[in-house]
């Protein structure tokens, strides 16, 4: 229903499946993302489309978006499915004029919170790919600008972010953060290292779960970690930020957006189509042949690098120009493709 009103007006619909028969740290994770999303800097205005019966009720969600329209609709209430809609249209008509009045006004890079995301990897990311991100990440940081990355990739080296940590609280946070993964895995009867590396790591050249995830600290750069945050919860200052993101790639990169990223800038060695609503997704591979054979899903190609043609800091420049472009208006190659994927992973069992 959300789609049907979005793809009326031409606005962007942010759909999920949950909401209904959770309970707990599950139920709050779902509420947490939903009002992250609306509070996107990407979003100009909201209407938070509910059954009306559901435990995460769309008044709790709509209340906590702050700065910009909101307007709330129940299709119980409404009378149904077709009465829903067109209020809902009638409500985005009415919010996208309103927007179109609006001026833009030049900011500084300050203002942008990146999330830094690696899937699909191979050699190329660790070699390539990420560390030139990891220099682009820096420099933003450097200019006062907010950088989140995800855990999902990192098992294996949590000793070392916690040492990159500037307090012992946050270097806690993160030895618990891991702790727990291997918990969950050993109540599920299995390893964390049954899914990592994954068949496609593997096919790559990945040998190794402590060689996935060196290779993907390099995107991080040499900041700092400023703070740990829960899914979808936004930063609070600017600097790296640790955000535990554990699950597929649709999830994690749901849950860097609902905290805040205005952009992503996504790492691959195979390639990976996947975009996300209001967040453009910039896609980065170091591998040639992936570049070669998949050019309308990559934006940048750090293989020269691996060839010597190009230094590790000059594809670093590279990825921050395309970043620059994209904050001024520039299209990725996942928005011209229209991909808009969304998930909020489920911590626990529907009851």
């Amino acid at each position: 229903m959300a789609q049907r009103i979005a793809d009326t007006v031409g606005a962007t619909a942010v759909v999920h499946q949950n909401g209904c028969g959770q309970v707990g740290a599950d139920l709050e994770q779902t509420k947490r993302m939903l009002i992250g999303m609306g509070n996107n800097p990407n979003a100009g205005a909201a209407i938070i489309v509910g059954l009306g019966c559901e435990a995460v009720f769309p008044e709790a969600v709509a209340h906590k978006i702050k700065g910009k329209p909101v307007e709330v609709l129940k299709i119980q209430a409404a009378g149904g499915t077709t009465r829903t809609i067109q209020k809902g249209i009638n409500l985005a008509q009415k919010m996208l004029m309103a927007l179109s009045q609006e001026k833009r006004k030049e900011v500084d890079m300050a203002n942008l919170v990146l999330g830094v995301k690696c899937g699909a990897s191979g050699p190329s990311s660790g070699i390539a790919a990420n560390p030139a991100l990891g220099m682009a990440s820096d420099r933003l940081i450097h200019m006062k600008g907010t950088v989140i990355i995800g855990t999902e990739s990192l098992y294996g080296c949590e000793h070392i972010l916690a040492r990159k940590a500037v307090s012992k609280g946050i270097a806690l946070d993160i030895i618990r953060c891991f702790k727990r993964i291997d918990e969950d895995a050993r109540r599920l009867g299995h390893s964390f290292k049954e899914a990592n590396p994954t068949p496609g790591n593997k096919r790559a050249g990945i040998t190794t779960m402590a060689e996935k995830a060196m290779g993907a600290l390099t995107k991080a750069g040499k900041a700092p970690i400023v703070g740990f945050l829960k899914p979808g919860e936004p930063p609070q200052g600017n600097g790296l930020w640790l955000m535990e993101t554990r699950g597929a790639d649709v999830g994690q990169i749901s849950k860097q957006a609902a905290g805040g990223c205005q952009i992503v800038a996504f790492t691959t060695d195979l390639g990976n189509p996947i975009g996300l609503p209001l967040v453009p997704v910039i896609k980065i591979t170091g591998n040639a042949k992936t570049y070669i054979k998949n050019p309308e899903d990559i934006d940048i190609d750090t293989s020269p690098v691996i060839l010597g043609h190009m230094k590790i800091s000059e594809a670093g420049e590279m990825i921050f120009s395309k970043l620059r472009d994209v904050a001024n208006g520039a299209l990725t190659k996942t928005e011209v493709l229209g991909f808009r994927e969304f998930a909020i992973p489920r911590i626990g069992s529907s009851l």
